[in-house]
């Protein structure tokens, strides 16, 4: 559909969490949707999953790309 060349998978989940900390997800949540362990002794303490923040932020980004969509196929005056 699109003419993107040399791309990995890698690539949209930069480009996933560069969106994310653009609207406004914190820091947490978005290492979280990476899967990244929070570093040094905090991982070792804090097991919170954070599904429902999530869930929430994978939403948001979902809906800004959809909005993104929409504009990229409406006419332009």
């Amino acid at each position: 559909m699109l003419p993107v060349t040399n791309w990995t998978p890698h690539n949209l989940r930069r480009t996933s969490r560069t969106m994310l900390a653009a609207l406004g997800c914190p820091k947490e949540i978005g290492e979280a949707i990476l899967g990244h362990l929070p570093p040094t002794i905090e991982g070792t303490y804090n097991s919170h999953t954070y599904d429902a923040e999530r869930r929430l932020w994978l939403t948001r980004l979902a809906k800004h790309l959809e909005r993104l969509s929409r504009e990229a196929k409406s006419p332009r005056a």
